[in-house]
């Protein structure tokens, strides 16, 4: 089974506070990564939802642009 985009973050979140704890970054180090760690989990999960989409659990044509304004509508201003 395919790990999900929250999955995948929780994972590198605890590896990074593992990092920090153990005085292997600094803390300008931990923030800049954590935030990498966010924004690539955002881009994953969009990802994962077009990738539905486009399979047709939405939409049976797949269509993308469609698929930009449902997202953005419903997720976007979440994050």
């Amino acid at each position: 089974m395919k790990q999900t985009a929250t999955e995948w973050m929780a994972n590198e979140l605890l590896y990074l506070d593992n990092e920090y704890d153990m005085k292997l970054i600094d803390k300008n180090e931990y923030q800049a990564r954590r935030k990498q760690i966010i924004e690539q989990a955002k881009t994953m999960e969009k990802e994962q939802h077009k990738k539905t989409w486009s399979e047709g659990m939405f939409c049976e044509t797949g269509d993308i642009q469609a698929f930009e304004q449902y997202y953005n509508k419903n997720f976007k201003n979440a994050n």
